[in-house]
């Protein structure tokens, strides 16, 4: 009986792959491979070859056994792999060895119709939500995330985490058909490009090469194997939460890279909107470390770029801060709805009249507009809805906690003379708050201690550390908490590179506030910032901390007249100096730029009010991205006020036409001024 079964199997296989056994180079696919829509995908669904449907059901499935699959890899040659190999699910089988290739898997078929933009974004969010669902399901079975590549002894990487992946996936039989122990271009290995998942397959291309990748780089989800030994991140390396991590992202074609290839993106913290958002009309697509699928806009505030990424940032951060549900629209498709009444096709002009009404009103506006300055809420939107936060302790809990912290540590305070060992007591009493009663006086107490003495010590890190988690555990504003760290510098004597990072700390803490329309409480972050830039002695800083001043007032400014200013559009919605100043208000103090753009297209300036209307219009030619770029850098040039943030608008639309614009003068200064921008993060 089990000969029979074998013989019905080769006979199912060679008329499935045919007599030559061969496969598809990716080449031979490439020149094949043409869009078809969703409903082709489903109609072709059930015509798949034995070997496909195979990769994707019962035999595929983790925790399900494929005895037919078992063999001795004892005898398997090339240098022996690392033990992150064998992360197979659990029950399931061991990989196959194939010699040959006959035994390979057929490519995955491609669509014949062309898909349309909304059918291919529904295709993308489709995919991550089956790869993060795998990944989860990994997650709960290894109880890590995979390791990013699957290494030799040498830690030499061979193939991706999408191979190890398979078999949660489905595709446990794809998976049997590498040879673990050789590089995802090994003679073998490269065949089996051509059979790339359809979860990992771009819906822009259906070729072997992925779009979906992992952030890579120290302080990442896949920080690469120096970070972590031989496997990947635990959910307790992730301190600041699965949930607001982003772990899987869809990146630009032009980092597109062949699924197996051990290579995502590398992320660099000070730009990290690098190759990505082009593909979607300025957001991207993510995974976050729950499993929850969202998307991102590039228009983001900045102080959450690193947060985002970052496994450890050290600050309250909420993704819902910047994900959103994901949409098969362009971001801007109710504006690009009424682009031909905006601009002219040919000239990219009309008159004023013809700019539709913007209807800007309180509601629109939300919090981030109060009815007047005064009314800003001085709570912190970053921890409002933090979970798990306990009321701050009475004084007096607090004074009974203080005389039984005194008597525990008092002694080892004394003994605690140089910086060094006051610096370690301060680590040591940080370490000791984690077994301290959550929402209790002791802990409260002591993390306020902790910060303390660190920054006797001169350990700012520590101290800010302490003051981060006094945010997290208790309803403390987190920028207050941070502020009275700062302020607390003034009295103690920093070393140079405490000092180096109170100036980072404070630079990010005052866009935190500007975004809450804080001006008061990012006056004081300046003043804490100031007194830290004369200590350096260095003159760029001082007049770099100065400019933060400026800013401020601006931002203050721009908040009263364009309340002020919303007050009469509600009056008269055609008000050209009102649309100016709201607008103005929107897109360069807020960086709020889809709210923004109609009342600028509205306004006065007629110079500002052109590139409005170009903007509404969504270009999608490089040559008119990098125009539009040039005439907002030209701008910036021209205010002494909101130039940083005028540049950053630039920057995005240099970022957009970089991917198509052809070697030249235009993309060498594309890529010198998206680096100036960079560089002023």
């Amino acid at each position: 009986m089990r000969v029979c079964v074998v013989l019905l199997v080769l006979a199912t296989l060679a008329s499935t792959i045919g007599c030559g056994g061969s496969v598809p180079s990716p080449a031979d696919m490439r020149r094949s491979a043409i869009r078809r829509s969703a409903a082709d995908v489903d109609e072709t669904s059930a015509a798949v070859t034995p070997v496909a449907a195979a990769r994707s059901d019962g035999a595929g499935s983790p925790g399900k056994s494929d005895t037919s699959n078992q063999s001795d890899t004892s005898s398997q040659s090339g240098p022996s792999v690392a033990s992150n190999m064998s992360d197979e699910p659990e029950g399931s089988a061991k990989p196959k060895r194939s010699e040959g290739p006959d035994a390979l898997p057929p490519a995955t078929p491609v669509p014949d119709q062309p898909l349309t933009d909304a059918q291919r974004r529904q295709r993308s969010i489709d995919n991550l939500e089956k790869i993060s669902s795998a990944l989860q399901k990994y997650l709960s079975e290894k109880r890590c995330l995979p390791a990013p590549a699957i290494y030799d002894n040498t830690r030499r990487p061979l193939l991706s985490w999408r191979v190890h992946l398979l078999p949660y996936l489905g595709h446990q039989q794809l998976y049997s058909h590498f040879r673990l122990d050789e590089a995802w271009d090994s003679p073998h290995n490269r065949q089996l490009l051509a059979a790339i998942p359809p979860e990992y397959q771009s819906p822009e291309r259906f070729d072997d090469r992925t779009n979906y990748l992992a952030p890579t780089g120290t302080g990442t989800a896949f920080p690469g194997p120096q970070g972590f030994g031989q496997g990947g991140l635990t959910l307790s390396d992730i301190e600041d939460g699965p949930a607001n991590t982003v772990i899987l992202l869809e990146a630009d074609d032009e980092t597109a890279v062949p699924w197996t290839q051990p290579r995502d993106h590398e992320i660099d913290f000070r730009g990290p909107k690098q190759h990505i958002g082009s593909l979607r009309d300025g957001v991207f697509y993510v995974a976050w470390g729950d499993g929850t699928v969202g998307q991102c806009s590039l228009d983001a505030a900045r102080p959450f770029w690193r947060k985002m990424f970052c496994v450890d940032d050290g600050e309250a951060f909420l993704a819902s801060q910047v994900h959103q549900r994901p949409g098969t629209e362009p971001p801007d498709a109710a504006a690009d709805s009424h682009a031909d009444t905006l601009v002219s096709e040919e000239t990219g002009a009309r008159s004023a009249d013809t700019v539709p009404t913007a209807q800007p009103s309180n509601a629109l506006i939300g919090v981030a507009m109060p009815t007047s300055p005064d009314e800003s809420d001085t709570s912190s939107v970053s921890v409002a809805t933090l979970p798990f936060r306990r009321p701050i302790p009475d004084e007096s809990a607090c004074e009974a906690a203080r005389q039984v912290l005194r008597s525990t540590y008092q002694s080892q305070y004394e003994r605690a003379r140089t910086s060094d060992e006051r610096r370690d007591l301060a680590r040591s009493l940080l370490e000791h708050t984690g077994r301290l009663e959550y929402g209790s006086a002791e802990r409260y107490v002591a993390l306020e201690l902790c910060w303390k003495i660190a920054l006797e010590a001169g350990d700012l890190a520590t101290a800010l550390q302490a003051a981060e988690k006094t945010a997290e555990h208790f309803e403390a504003d987190p920028l207050q908490t941070k502020i009275a760290v700062l302020t607390a510098t003034a009295r103690v004597r920093l070393p140079s590179e405490a000092n180096q990072l109170l100036l980072k700390v404070a630079d990010q803490l005052i866009d935190a506030a500007l975004v809450e329309d804080r001006f008061d409480v990012a006056r004081q972050i300046q003043a804490a910032a100031a007194a830290a830039a004369r200590r350096s002695g260095d003159r760029r800083i001082v007049a770099d901390v100065s400019a933060r001043q400026r800013e401020i007032d601006d931002a203050k400014t721009a908040l009263e007249r364009a309340t002020l200013a919303v007050e009469r559009l509600t009056e008269d919605p055609t008000d050209a100096a009102a649309n100016r100043i709201a607008g103005i208000y929107y897109c360069f103090a807020k960086e709020r730029w889809e709210d923004g753009l109609p009342m600028l297209a509205r306004g006065d300036d007629l110079r500002i009010a052109q590139l409005a209307r170009i903007e509404l219009t969504r270009p999608a030619e490089a040559d008119r991205q990098v125009a539009l770029a040039d005439a907002w850098w030209n701008e910036a040039e021209t205010r002494s006020d909101f130039r940083a943030a005028i540049r950053r608008r630039a920057g995005y639309w240099y970022q957009l036409a970089l991917a198509s614009l052809p070697p030249g003068l235009d993309k060498l200064r594309a890529e010198m001024r998206l680096g100036q921008v960079r560089n002023a993060e």
